[in-house]
């Protein structure tokens, strides 16, 4: 891996952390899809987010949470 990678990687891994700590501290499906989806959208630098779930009885993805997209 070159240095440039590493440090990418670095990065990824920090976010990744940092989501998880959210998801810890947060109580409530809904409360944290919305600081994953800021999180993401604050560190990548993302006008967008957004996060699907699959809905078993529908048989469909369902739009959960979003940032940016004006639905």
């Amino acid at each position: 891996m070159n240095p440039a990678s590493v440090d990418r990687a670095d990065f990824h891994l920090k976010i990744v952390h940092e989501i998880s700590d959210l998801v810890n501290q947060s109580s409530g499906l809904t409360t944290i899809l919305k600081k994953v989806v800021n999180k993401i959208g604050d560190s990548l630098n993302f006008d967008v987010v957004s996060v699907y779930l699959w809905d078993k009885q529908k048989n469909e993805l369902v739009l959960r949470s979003t940032r940016g997209l004006h639905v």
